[in-house]
C-alpha cells in the first residue's frame, strides 16, 4: 500500500538531544544481525530491515510484537530488488545512509536526509514521539504531490493508480499509465476553477481535511466523500466494547493496489497487538475504477465482487493475475480489404457495456447492421461501438470497459473476431471467484462457417481432380513420345517402363533370335527406336509355385513401391511410411508443374541446374525467383507463395511437412508461410 504520511514520517520523527533520545547518532543496523530495527518508544512502529522475498528491504511498519503480523506501511526505494546480502544502515548527521556489500564501487543511499541548512537541529532520534497520533496522522499531501498505490500486498514496487493533488485544488484518482485528463479520472473532490491552493490532510481523529495554504484554514473535510465499508459497524462494536483509551488509535489513509482510495484506524491492545478495521472508500463500486481490468477485458461482477473477464477473441495475459489484461487468441488473416476480407472474421455483438474511454478514428450515421459491415470490411477497424445510430471505429486494445447487469446502457460493443483461433485456455477464474457463463451470440456465425467450409471442400477437390487429370495425361503423353522416339534417357534410368506383349514380339521379331536360356525361360535379342536401340527380353516358358514365388521375389527387387525420384526418403529408411510420404510427391509434382520440368533433368547447361528442388530453393533465398520463369509473366506473390510450399512437402523430416488441410490454406493464402529449410537431395 502507499500511505499519505509515509515519506514525512521519518524526518517528523528525528530529534537532536541526544541526552533525551532513544536511539543516538552513530547508532547502526545491519541486515546479518539479530538488531535489525528499532522501535518506537510506544513500541506500536519500528523502522529498519524487514523480510521481503528471499531478501531484505528497508521501511516502517506496524509493530505486531509477535501477537499478528507486521504490516509494513512504508518501503525506502520502493522500485529496488530486495538486499541478497549484507546491508548497514547509519544514523549520523546527515541523515539515514543505507550502504550494502552489492552495491556498484560501495555506493551509499540517503534513506531520510533534510534539505534544510539547520539539519543537525532536526536529526538525532528516530521514531522519537510519543504522541498518540503523530507517528501516523499529522501527515499531508501537497500540491504537485501524488500518491502512488503498490504493485500487490505483497509487492511495494510502483503499481497501477495515483492520486494527484493538482495546483488547481483539485484532489484527483488516474491509471497510472495514462494521461491525467477528464477522461481517464475516475474519482475526484471537484475542488477546481476556486483559485484556491490546498492540500491533503489528516488529523488526529481521522478527519480527511482539505488545508487552504494561503492561511492553513479548513476548505472542506471529505469524509463525507467517501462510502462506508462493511467492518465499519465491527469497528464501532470493538470501540464500544472495548476499554482502550484513545491513545490506543491510529489512523491512516492508503491508495490500495485495486486503485481505492480507503481510510483505516488500527487499535493496539493490551497484549502488544493490533486490529485494522476499513472504514471509508472512495468508490462504492470497484468496477468504476478505470484500469481495475487491463487492456482487452471489461470488469463486471459475481454477486456483489468485481471481477475482469475477456473480451470474445481473447485470453488472459496471465491467468494467474486476470487484472493484467488479455491477448488476442485468434490467427490474423492478412487484411486484404472491402468483401474479400469477410470471411475471415465475425462480428461479436456484446451489450450493456459501457465504454467511455475510446479512441476512436472514425465517427459516421449508419445502422447497428451497416456498423458491423463496415467494420467486418475495414482493415484498421477491430472494435465499433454503436450509440444513438452513430458508428464509432477503434482499433485494439480496448481500455476501461464496464459490464454492469443494472445499469441503463444503450450501446453496443461490436467486435471483429478472426475465425481461425489458436489454442485458448479460459477457464481461468479461482473456484471461488469464478464467473457464471455468459452466453454471448454471433450473429450469421454458424452459416458462414458452413459456407466457407463447403467452399474449401469443392476447391479441394477440384484441386485434387485437376492435378490429377493433367498428371495422368502428362505421363500417358510422355509414355506415348517415348515409345515412338525409343529415347529413354534419363527416365529410362529412374523409372521402369511397361510393354504389352504385342509390343515385345514386334520388337523381337516373333522371339526369333535366341541368345540363351536363362531360368524359367529363353532370353531373346531385340530393337527399340525403330533398331537403333538394342535390347534382350526374357520369355516365360513355365513357372512351377515355387519358381512363381522366386520370380515375385526378383521383379519385387526392382519394381519399388513408387516412382523414384518422387519417392519421400523415408522409403529408402528402416522407419514407419505414413501419409506424409504422398505429401512429398505431392510437393515434386508441385515444383515440375510450376517451373514445366522434371526435379532431375540432366540436360541442362549447368550442373546446378540438375536437380530442380535445389535449384528452386537457392534462387528462392537470393530473391532471384522471377529469372527461372523469363518468358513468362506471373504473380511474384503467388509463384513466391507456390513454391514455398512445395518446398516445405518435401522436406526430409516427415514431421516437418504439412498436412494436405495446412497446403491448401497455404495456397489460399488464409495461412502464412515462412521461409522452410534446405530440402535435401539425397533420395532423388
Amino acid at each position: 500500500m502507499a500511505w499519505v504520511w509515509a515519506p514525512l514520517l521519518l524526518l517528523s520523527s528525528l530529534c537532536v538531544q541526544q541526552s533525551s533520545c532513544i536511539i543516538p547518532l552513530g547508532a547502526s543496523l545491519s541486515s546479518a544481525t539479530q538488531k535489525t530495527s528499532w522501535a518506537s518508544p510506544s513500541g506500536h512502529f519500528a523502522f529498519g530491515f524487514y523480510n521481503r522475498g528471499s531478501g531484505f528491504s528497508v521501511g516502517v511498519w506496524l509493530n505486531g510484537n509477535g501477537k499478528n503480523a507486521n504490516k509494513v506501511i512504508w518501503t525506502a526505494n520502493r522500485d529496488d530488488p530486495p538486499f541478497t546480502s549484507t546491508a548497514t544502515l547509519i544514523l549520523n548527521e546527515k541523515g539515514v545512509i543505507l550502504s550494502s556489500s552489492t552495491a556498484e564501487n560501495g555506493e551509499k543511499k540517503f534513506i531520510a536526509n533534510p534539505s534544510n541548512s539547520d539539519a543537525s537541529k532536526q536529526l538525532g532520534c528516530l521514531l522519537r514521539l510519543h504522541a498518540r497520533f503523530r507517528e501516523f496522522c499529522g501527515q499531508s499531501l501537497v500540491p504537485n504531490q501524488e500518491l502512488i498505490s503498490s504493485l500487490s500486498e505483497s509487492d511495494p514496487s510502483t503499481g497501477r493508480f495515483h492520486l494527484s493533488m493538482q495546483n488547481d485544488g483539485n484532489l484527483v484518482l488516474y491509471p497510472l499509465e495514462s494521461e491525467n485528463s477528464p477522461i481517464t479520472a475516475y474519482w475526484s473532490t471537484k475542488t477546481f476553477g476556486l483559485n484556491l491552493s490546498l492540500r491533503l490532510f489528516l488529523n488526529s481523529t481521522g478527519l480527511l481535511q482539505l488545508i487552504n495554504n494561503f492561511d492553513s484554514s479548513v476548505y472542506d473535510t471529505i469524509n463525507g466523500l467517501f462510502h462506508q465499508e462493511a467492518s465499519y459497524s465491527d469497528y464501532d462494536d470493538s470501540r464500544s466494547s472495548s476499554s482502550s483509551s484513545s491513545k490506543n488509535i491510529v489512523y491512516s489513509a492508503s491508495l490500495d493496489v485495486d486503485g481505492n482510495f480507503r481510510l483505516y484506524t488500527h487499535v493496539f491492545e493490551s497484549n502488544g497487538g493490533f486490529q485494522t478495521y476499513a472504514l471509508l472508500r472512495a468508490l462504492v463500486n470497484s468496477c468504476k475504477i478505470k484500469g481495475f481490468c487491463g487492456f482487452n477485458s471489461y470488469c463486471t461482477f459475481n454477486d456483489i465482487r468485481p471481477y475482469c473477464a475477456c473480451l470474445p477473441g481473447t485470453d488472459f495475459m496471465d491467468p494467474n493475475q486476470n487484472t493484467l489484461g488479455c491477448k488476442r487468441n485468434y490467427s490474423e488473416a492478412h487484411c486484404k480489404g472491402g468483401k474479400a476480407n469477410i470471411p475471415f472474421y465475425n462480428i461479436t455483438p456484446m451489450h450493456g457495456i459501457e465504454w467511455t474511454a475510446g479512441r476512436f478514428y472514425s465517427k459516421e450515421r449508419l445502422s447497428k447492421d451497416a456498423c458491423g459491415q463496415t467494420c467486418l470490411e475495414d482493415c484498421n477497424c477491430e472494435a465499433a461501438q454503436f450509440e444513438n445510430g452513430v458508428c464509432r471505429k477503434q482499433k485494439l486494445p480496448l481500455r476501461f470497459l464496464l459490464r454492469d447487469t443494472e445499469a441503463q446502457v444503450n450501446s453496443t460493443v461490436l467486435l471483429k473476431v478472426g475465425i481461425i483461433s489458436l489454442e485458448a485456455h479460459n477457464d481461468t477464474a479461482s473456484p471461488g471467484l469464478k464467473p457464471p457463463k455468459i452466453l454471448i451470440k454471433q450473429e450469421n456465425s454458424a452459416v458462414q462457417i458452413l459456407v466457407l467450409s463447403f467452399i474449401l471442400v469443392a476447391c479441394s477437390c477440384a484441386l485434387i481432380t485437376t492435378s490429377g487429370v493433367f498428371i495422368y495425361k502428362f505421363r500417358v503423353l510422355r509414355y506415348k513420345r517415348l515409345l515412338e522416339m525409343g529415347n529413354l534417357g534419363l527416365t529410362g534410368d529412374l523409372m521402369l517402363t511397361f510393354f504389352s506383349y504385342k509390343e515385345l514380339k514386334r520388337a523381337t521379331n516373333g522371339f526369333k533370335e535366341k541368345l540363351g536360356k536363362g531360368s524359367f525361360g529363353a532370353v531373346y535379342k531385340g530393337t527399340l527406336d525403330r533398331g537403333r536401340k538394342p535390347i534382350a527380353v526374357k520369355r516365360l516358358e513355365k513357372l512351377v509355385e515355387e519358381g512363381e514365388k522366386e520370380f515375385q521375389t526378383e521383379t519385387r527387387a526392382i519394381v519399388v513401391r513408387g516412382t523414384r525420384g518422387y519417392m519421400a526418403p523415408e522409403w529408402h529408411k528402416n522407419i514407419p511410411i505414413s501419409v506424409k510420404a504422398d505429401i512429398y510427391s505431392f510437393g515434386i509434382v508441385l515444383l515440375e508443374a510450376v517451373f514445366c520440368r522434371r526435379n532431375l533433368d540432366t540436360n541442362v547447361s549447368k550442373p546446378e541446374e540438375i536437380i530442380l528442388s535445389s535449384l528452386v530453393y537457392r534462387c528462392l533465398v537470393e530473391r532471384e525467383l522471377d529469372k527461372l520463369v523469363v518468358d513468362e509473366e506471373v504473380d511474384k506473390g503467388s509463384l513466391e507463395r507456390m513454391v514455398m510450399v512445395a518446398l516445405w512437402c518435401i522436406q526430409d523430416q516427415p514431421a516437418l511437412r504439412p498436412s494436405i488441410k495446412s497446403v491448401v490454406m497455404m495456397l489460399e493464402g488464409i495461412t502464412d508461410i515462412f521461409i522452410p529449410p534446405c530440402p535435401t537431395d539425397s533420395y532423388m
